[in-house]
């Protein structure tokens, strides 16, 4: 038979959908239009001896079946033709998709986010006479003050110079890190120094409030536990000191804890601090009164049966197994959100059961609520003044905001901007409360910790400029300037 009339049809691709659709038909010959009445094939009876019925000598269909050769003899090269560059288009097509920068998505401002700094690999202005090897360093923790950006480079491996430090522009597109305070604050084995900052938090008044793990190399056989976990209040403004404050064993214990995340209810003079080892933990700091308390519960631990899939590579359930990592407080400072790393599970406790310290773990528990499950695990979390909820998805490359966390509404929590190729798992979150911004690094840290040789390797196929600093203006502040 010839083909069904048709025309051929080709749409190019929907970024949100990420699929190509072709629809190819091929016109068929007049002749194949034609309605065939009752007699166009006749019938003539041989006579009432034999009964038998036979087909005409001259068939209608013979006209029909020599238009389709006529066709397909002149037109077939065409079809294959236009088939082959259907084809070609569908290639490059495919190509485009697989090659796209990530999909754009609404922001109330009109903008989009936008990449401040870049780093193919991590290196410092000054080694401070440590040691320095490569792809052992990776920035983490993030804050904003004063025009000036803060980043953590955890000692997780040795090799790290500086822990603690500040972005520098030193020409062109390369950023490094200065050591912060000096290199005199990044002392290897000196217990009064910084050992291992792995996050901080900047208040309204300029004071930094540093946590620093004190265990050394615990991503590695043989980490070091000399120096005890502590926390540091660092004026920027005076460049100094105002109260340090070393963590009991009890509170922090120092051949386990790695103290994670900080959030400061600044009225309060409080700060409450993840612990992300073994079962998890918060810890709660009472500045006034230079005292802390530990709680840990089922909430602060791990969901062992989730499954890590990034960049369509599936790294099963025991590769990324930290417990209570993310942490954000209400602007009120009445109530502390956290989730494990390795979980989806969201939870919310009244800070007042925190800074309780009669009250036993098991009473704590019994006042912590599960919010909502969330679209991804997460790593860090962060609330705005308005009481927005921000957090990022580490399967899926991209940045959720739940509005109004703390409000009578049932929580709801939507994708704000995501991008496959620039946003590999995102990290920490800060806010430039000057600009109006929120702020986040990127560091693919699933390659940093399966395949390290090739985290800052171009040899690597799957290379990508593993780390990054976002901005993205949106109106938001900080929780701390909340009520």
């Amino acid at each position: 038979f010839c083909p069904i009339s048709a025309g051929p049809f080709f749409t190019f691709p929907s970024k949100k959908k990420r699929q190509a659709v072709i629809l190819l038909a091929l016109p068929a010959p007049a002749s194949s239009m034609r309605m065939e009445n009752a007699n166009s094939v006749q019938f003539r009876r041989l006579g009432d001896q034999e009964g038998a019925i036979q087909q005409s000598h001259h068939h209608p269909a013979d006209d029909h079946m020599n238009d389709c050769k006529r066709y397909f003899k002149v037109v077939a090269p065409l079809i294959f033709v236009f088939v082959a560059v259907m084809l070609a288009i569908s290639l490059v097509t495919l190509l485009f998709i697989k090659n796209d920068k990530g999909k754009d998505s609404d922001s109330s401002s009109g903008e989009l986010p936008k990449i401040l700094h870049q780093f193919s690999s991590v290196d410092f202005t000054n080694y401070c006479g440590n040691g320095y090897t490569v792809e052992n360093n990776v920035i983490t923790g993030l804050k904003a003050y004063k025009n000036k950006l803060y980043v953590t480079v955890p000692r997780w491996k040795r090799g790290v110079p500086s822990t603690l430090n500040v972005v520098a522009q030193t020409g062109g597109n390369e950023s490094k890190l200065e050591p912060f305070p000096s290199c005199g604050w990044q002392a290897i084995g000196d217990p009064s120094a910084l050992q291992y900052v792995q996050s901080m938090e900047i208040d309204p008044r300029g004071w930094m409030w540093i946590i620093d793990v004190g265990r050394l190399y615990i991503a590695t056989p043989t980490p070091d536990n000399s120096s005890p976990p502590k926390i540091i209040i660092y004026d920027l403004n005076a460049n100094q000191t105002v109260k340090s404050y070393a963590f009991p064993n009890e509170v922090a214990p120092y051949n386990s804890s790695f103290l994670n995340d900080i959030v400061v209810d600044v009225d309060r003079n409080w700060a409450y601090i993840s612990d992300a080892n073994g079962p998890g933990g918060i810890i709660a700091y009472d500045f006034t009164r230079n005292l802390s308390r530990r709680f840990s519960g089922v909430s602060t631990r791990i969901n062992p049966s989730l499954a890590f899939i990034i960049d369509s590579v599936n790294y099963g359930t025991q590769n990324f197994t930290t417990p209570s990592d993310g942490i954000a407080l209400t602007p009120d400072g009445n109530e502390l959100y956290y989730c494990a790393l390795h979980s989806l599970d969201l939870f919310v406790v009244p800070t007042s059961a925190l800074m309780n310290f009669s009250l036993t773990w098991q009473q704590i528990s019994q006042e912590v609520v599960k919010v909502i499950e969330k679209d991804s695990p997460s790593d860090g979390l962060a609330m705005t003044s308005n009481g927005d909820l921000i957090y990022g998805g580490l399967t899926t490359s991209a940045v959720y905001r739940i509005n109004r966390i703390s409000s009578m509404q049932p929580p709801v929590s939507a994708e704000a901007y995501s991008n496959s190729v620039t946003m590999q798992w995102v990290d920490t979150f800060a806010f430039d409360d000057e600009e109006g911004s929120i702020l986040w690094t990127t560091n693919q840290l699933f390659r940093y910790f399966t395949t390290p040789t090739n985290f800052v390797s171009s040899a690597n196929n799957n290379y990508r400029i593993p780390m990054r600093i976002f901005s993205w203006k949106t109106g938001d502040r900080s929780y701390m300037f909340g009520k």
